[in-house]
């Protein structure tokens, strides 16, 4: 599925636009964000993102979200993979965004706990909200490369 062609899928569940940012130059690591004390889940770690309004392409809201989240513009790259994932507050449909940080971007916890940067293998040691997505990024990337974001 195309980011263009979203109105047309026949998907219902609310779209999520979730940033996977890699740091840069390529070392691998990725951002990843704990969650708000008050949060539903509160203080796991995920990726961070939101959801998408009303007008907006997931690519906007992508940006929009990191801006608020984290205080910095990302640079979206691509879309990476779509998946409807059934959570126990609902189902949604997550669009993962492969993004990059222009130089002298740094991202600060502006509504989240925390951050940091970690490898797929790291991730592992979190306790993350989404594993599954921690697997396809195993399979698909070098540990230690990540993708080439040019």
């Amino acid at each position: 599925m195309s980011v263009m062609d979203e109105k047309d899928d026949g998907i219902i569940a609310p779209r999520v636009a979730v940033a996977i940012i890699f740091e840069q130059p390529h070392t691998g690591r990725v951002l990843i964000a704990q969650r708000l004390p008050d949060a539903f889940e509160a203080l796991r770690w995920e990726f961070p993102g939101g959801s998408k309004l009303d007008g907006e392409t997931i690519f906007e809201a992508c940006k929009r979200e990191i801006r608020e989240e984290l205080g910095v513009e990302v640079i979206v790259k691509r879309l990476y993979w779509t998946e409807i994932a059934k959570r126990i507050h609902g189902e949604f449909c997550l669009h993962f965004i492969l993004c990059g940080l222009p130089p002298n971007q740094y991202p600060r916890p502006v509504d989240c706990y925390a951050l940091t940067f970690a490898t797929i293998g790291e991730i592992e040691q979190f306790d993350f909200c989404d594993m599954e997505i921690i697997a396809k990024l195993k399979d698909d990337f070098s540990l230690q490369q990540g993708p080439d974001l040019r």
